[in-house]
């Protein structure tokens, strides 16, 4: 198999992976919206998605890289 499939194939992979992946979660300590001076603070966690869309693009080229790769066989 041609070195250049090969990268292909890993990075169609890695592509998998990043759909398959929820985001990065973090937690942050913000004060509660509340009335008068009370030092009442809340957690709030967040998560950061993943980007499905630039995924999708990079798997279009990918496969694209692949039908190259092969008319060259």
């Amino acid at each position: 198999m041609k070195p250049l499939a090969l990268v292909a194939i890993l990075l169609i992979v890695i592509v998998i992976a990043t759909f398959a992946y929820d985001g990065v979660n973090y937690t942050t300590t913000e004060p509660s919206p509340g009335r008068g001076p009370s030092l009442v603070t809340m957690e709030v966690t967040r998560t950061i998605p993943p980007l499905p869309i630039v995924g999708a693009v990079v798997l279009l080229g990918i496969t694209l890289l692949l039908g190259t790769s092969a008319k060259r066989l």
